[in-house]
């Protein structure tokens, strides 16, 4: 029945925005957000890891894994800003860096035996994938892939700490949520790309103001039809 609930979710969901699998207006890449990205995540997996360590005095493999992920998104970070090719491929770079991540916590789940702490980690790098990947082919594909490794993850398993069942509900119902955010999304940037389209690109001038008549905003077309800048 859940299996048969998707299918149908996702054939509507096909159905009723097949246009914004077609064609979806860009995103612009936005460099210093990925630097928050990358220096958030390289705090928090290390911190964690530590905590949990420390509160299950379990000081092992996952441990390192942990560690060791969390030193190659702080360097990735800092590559930011030396790096020319880093600037400019950081979002192709994000999505490695997310399908990493998701692996990561994946193959601990599996040393851990399906131990909460570490498919909460999972369900939360998935809850977030909405900020790496904005479009909906893309995330169909890194869906398709938590799901495939879910799947195994559940069948090699021999002895699960959580449930099983449990788990591969909450991974789909993550998926579910963060396709729906992603959409959302894609139709917030299809509005504000309209808008900014047609208040800066057509024949008619725009100029908004404060409540104190201080000029706030003038559209970019005031240079190309009375040849003055946004500044001036």
């Amino acid at each position: 029945a859940l299996l048969i609930s998707i299918i149908a979710f996702l054939l509507r969901f096909f159905k009723s925005y097949k246009d914004d699998l077609i064609k979806s207006s860009d995103v612009e890449y936005n460099l210093p957000n990925t630097r928050i990205i990358l220096a958030c995540a390289s705090v928090l997996i290390p911190v964690n890891a530590f905590i949990y360590s420390a509160i299950n005095d379990d000081y092992d493999v996952k441990l390192l894994y942990q560690l060791a992920g969390g030193i190659f998104l702080l360097i990735l970070m800092m590559f930011t800003y030396v790096s020319k090719f880093v600037k400019v491929n950081g979002k192709n770079l994000l999505l490695i860096t997310i399908y990493l991540l998701t692996a990561l916590y994946i193959l601990l789940s599996y040393l851990s035996n399906l131990t909460p702490y570490f498919f909460i980690g999972l369900v939360v790098i998935i809850n977030i994938a909405h900020l790496v990947i904005s479009k909906i082919r893309p995330f169909i594909i890194y869906a398709t892939f938590v799901l495939l490794a879910s799947i195994l993850l559940v069948l090699i398993i021999k002895s699960p700490i959580y449930s099983p069942g449990l788990f591969f509900m909450a991974i789909i119902s993550s998926l579910i949520l963060t396709l729906i955010s992603i959409q959302v999304q894609l139709n917030l940037y299809d509005r504000l790309f309209f808008a900014d389209t047609t208040i800066n690109t057509g024949n008619s001038l725009v100029l908004a103001s404060n409540k104190d008549g201080e000029i706030v905003f003038a559209s970019k077309n005031f240079k190309q039809i009375l040849g003055y800048t946004e500044e001036e």
